[in-house]
């Protein structure tokens, strides 16, 4: 186990001795961690818009310049050289792995297999898999939720940028069914902090679009 596995492993035990329950101590360490992360989190919702505009700017500068490849080449690498490329936000992505994977070590490695949970008391124990599989398919579910805010007519003003939604669901299910062989504990992780982004990426959007429409108003 690494050394942040270690100090995942101390905290969830801390949580656990005042719960007295291993998945409320779950829920707990997942909150902890993915509060830390909100500046992170921040600097790459940033980094994606700008990427968006950044290809909005390029798609109108090959418009403008469809029968002059020569210019529209000058133009693209101005571009380039004035913005950047943007690629913090996946940085940022790969910078937040060792500390998902040092938990999957906790939650998989930690606990002992007397220890169930109230919040899922259809499972007999956090170290074996959800046998009806409630927990992969809600996870899956709340993974999918974030990605429809485009086509919700409530966000529509905002501009967000759609994805595949096909691909989404896809990675969605491929993931539900990874954790279906997964311990539920590991499993209640991935659920809560899927409900972190969702409840995040929700609040964010209304702030955003507040934001928008108070402007308007002035």
């Amino acid at each position: 186990m690494n050394p942040l596995s270690s100090i995942m492993k101390q905290i969830l035990g801390v949580i656990f001795e005042l719960t007295g329950d291993y998945g409320v101590a779950i829920v707990g360490i997942t909150l902890l961690i993915r509060c830390c992360m909100l500046p992170l989190n921040y600097k790459q919702r940033k980094s994606m818009k700008r990427q968006q505009q950044f290809g909005k700017q390029m798609e109108e500068i090959k418009a403008k310049y469809k029968g002059d490849k020569k210019r529209s080449e000058e133009e693209l690498q101005k571009l380039i050289s004035k913005e950047g490329t943007g690629g913090m936000g996946c940085l940022l992505m790969f910078l937040q792995l060792p500390v998902l994977y040092s938990l999957y070590q906790v939650v998989q490695g930690g606990i002992s297999k007397e220890f169930s949970t109230i919040l899922l008391p259809w499972v007999s124990s956090l170290v074996v898999k959800d046998p009806y599989y409630i927990v992969p398919l809600l996870a899956v579910l709340i993974q999918i939720f974030p990605h429809l805010f485009p086509y919700v007519t409530f966000f529509r003003n905002l501009d967000l940028s759609k994805q595949n939604i096909g691909m989404v669901a896809m990675m969605a299910i491929l993931s539900g069914w990874i954790f279906f062989f997964l311990p539920s504990g590991v499993g209640l992780y991935y659920l809560v902090s899927g409900a972190f982004t969702l409840v995040e990426q929700t609040i964010v959007n209304l702030f955003e679009l507040r934001r928008r429409n108070k402007a308007n108003l002035e």
